[in-house]
């Protein structure tokens, strides 16, 4: 097993209730738990390559010269994203 360093934190109100929450409701064994992985996604939402001024316009404009999307509306592109996280069978 790794070596883990124990740190005290105070978290405000709500914060703390939804941990509480999420090791009441089952999904985590411990609160120690809910923080590792929230932690671990904010480490790696900092360490993920971000695109500068020059890509993120690069993808605008082919996003604009694609033509218009297939769907009508939010709601559609919701549908369709829900379907596509859906496990095949």
């Amino acid at each position: 097993m790794k070596s883990a360093a124990h740190v005290t934190i105070g978290l405000p109100d709500g914060l703390s209730d939804a941990v509480e929450s999420a090791v009441k409701a089952g999904d985590y064994a411990a609160a120690s738990d809910v923080i590792v992985e929230a932690l671990k996604l904010w480490k790696a939402g900092r360490e993920a390559p971000s695109l500068g001024d020059h890509e993120t316009g690069a993808l605008w404009d082919a996003g604009l010269a694609s033509g218009p999307g297939r769907f009508a509306s939010i709601g559609e592109t919701i549908s369709e994203a829900g379907q596509r996280s859906k496990p095949h069978r």
